[in-house]
């Protein structure tokens, strides 16, 4: 009976649990795209980061008119599980990589710290 009453804990210990899932952590990375002081209409600007779960997530968006843009992200909140097979919530990635395409322009890529996205970005980029 002890092994029974054993084996079942550890099972329930060790089973993820449908109640117990994260949930997703919102945020915003917002600026604007320019060349030679000029807003970049159509620009792609992608955002790449890590999970706990899951590697090179990614969300984008193209630049409006005026050079701005908005890019929302989704990030599982999982940060790993307790002794007893609990979820621990909470995770945003330490860094994202910013990476902003157009024709006639240069890529632009940069790693930036995740706290440090809470102000817009103002995107320079050079023509070709």
């Amino acid at each position: 009976m002890r092994t029974f009453v054993l084996s079942v804990f550890l099972s329930l210990a060790i089973a993820p649990s449908a109640m117990a899932d994260c949930p997703m952590q919102k945020a915003q990375v917002t600026g604007t795209v320019q060349a030679r002081k000029q807003p970049v209409e159509g620009a792609v600007i992608e955002v790449r980061w890590d999970e706990q779960r899951t590697r090179n997530v990614s969300a984008q968006t193209r630049s409006e008119a005026d050079g701005s843009f908005q890019v929302d992200l989704s990030i599982d909140g999982f940060d790993g599980r307790t002794l007893m097979a609990k979820e621990k919530c909470g995770y945003l990635p330490g860094k994202v990589e910013i990476e902003v395409r157009r024709d006639g322009h240069a890529d632009y890529q940069r790693s930036f710290k995740f706290a440090d996205l809470s102000k817009p970005l103002d995107i320079q980029l050079r023509a070709r």
